[in-house]
């Protein structure tokens, strides 16, 4: 049974022979399922049980995996059309359960569903969380965006000398890992930052738009999205400078890659493959760096197609929070780098020139332009 399931993806959304990290099960949702989008949308804790969704098995040949949410101690109810077995154990020994017309789930259940034309899909039931208040104050939300015609930079190779197709270690932290291929090209965009205080600061994305497939939305690289902080950001030099960055917040707090999601509140849901990232900054200037996980060149992006995968091209963006003390963080661009050019105008720019001797040279000009003899017309 379990080799009539068609093109199921393990690891990253990548193509099949990619072994990457903590061989996660990803989520998409393509073309073809599409039409039962308004159907994957996570519901929140406050409205989440009962939740009932339709599935047609023969309409998901394209949709290799789909996930639906429930609250913790929650259920997941499908309502099963096509559908002819359930196979409880897809990663073990295959066992085949008669589907009736409706299947039952917990968070953490998973399995393949198949229909009466022998494709098959995986289905898996991801949870609802409460979410991990960062400490401090929320001090600064905002969206980065990637445009359409975006920059890029080479990341570098692998870091494992025995595996040409591992994981970069951006600034040699096993933690700031990077897919990598065969330009190592990843899409990106900055936001400056100035930091007043010195303290614990969160980063962490709370969505991206398009949403992507655990949403309900069509696969998008910027599902998982990336981010790194810099003490110093130069694109030709991407390991220099780099304060610490994370992928995923599934790493943290002892998830261990679970599919969940956790509950914001006003609606609003933060899936577990957004970036989350937790620091000690002292005052200074710094740079946030935002790229997807995945290695997709300026062309590819432009293209709208990786790996094999298409996605919808253009503008994508995640909006970010960022937490810390008091009127610790706001957006800034370092003195130095006002006259570099092509840098974003993120906040107000600091005059490092006292006042006394802007004074000075104020009143040296004008008796410069005193005793320089007028011009004749």
């Amino acid at each position: 049974m379990l080799g009539s399931v068609k093109s199921i993806r393990l690891h990253r959304d990548l193509p099949i022979g990619r072994t990457l990290k903590n061989t996660k099960i990803r989520s998409i949702a393509l073309a073809a399922v599409v039409s039962i989008a308004t159907l994957l949308i996570a519901p929140t804790a406050a409205n989440a049980a009962p939740v009932n969704y339709n599935v047609d098995c023969d309409a998901q040949n394209n949709g290799p995996t789909l996930t639906y949410y429930a609250p913790t101690g929650g259920t997941v109810t499908l309502n099963l059309t096509n559908c002819v077995s359930f196979v409880s154990d897809p990663f073990g020994t295959a066992v085949e359960t008669p589907v009736t017309t409706t299947l039952v789930g917990h968070p953490g259940d998973y399995g393949f569903i198949t229909g009466v034309n022998t494709q098959g899909v995986l289905v898996q039931f991801g949870e609802i969380k409460a979410q991990h208040t960062p400490t401090g104050e929320l001090l600064l939300t905002k969206n980065v965006t990637i445009p359409a015609t975006a920059k890029e930079l080479n990341a570098g190779p692998s870091s494992d000398p025995n595996d040409p197709q591992a994981e970069h270690n951006l600034g040699g932290k096993v933690e700031c890992q990077v897919a990598t291929s065969d330009t190592n090209l990843h899409v990106y965009s900055t936001l400056n930052i100035k930091v007043s205080k010195s303290g614990s600061y969160t980063f962490r994305g709370i969505g991206s738009t398009p949403a992507g497939s655990a949403y309900g939305e069509a696969y998008h690289p910027l599902q998982d999205s990336f981010i790194a902080v810099y003490s110093s950001f130069d694109p030709t030099k991407p390991d220099d400078g780099i304060v610490g960055c994370n992928d995923d917040l599934n790493d943290q707090f002892g998830y261990n890659n679970a599919v969940f999601m956790e509950d914001l509140g006003n609606g609003v849901t933060m899936e577990g493959h957004q970036p989350y990232f937790v620091t000690t900054l002292q005052p200074g200037y710094y740079t946030v760096v935002l790229m997807t996980w995945d290695a997709i060149s300026a062309a590819e992006w432009t293209a709208g197609s990786y790996g094999g995968t298409t996605f919808a091209p253009g503008a994508a963006s995640t909006k970010f929070e960022m937490w810390g003390p008091t009127g610790g963080l706001t957006e800034g661009v370092a003195p130095a780098e006002t006259n570099k050019g092509g840098l974003a105008d993120t906040g107000s720019i600091d005059s490092s020139l006292p006042l006394a001797f802007a004074s000075l040279i104020s009143f040296a000009g004008a008796v410069l332009l005193m005793r320089r003899p007028r011009r004749r017309y």
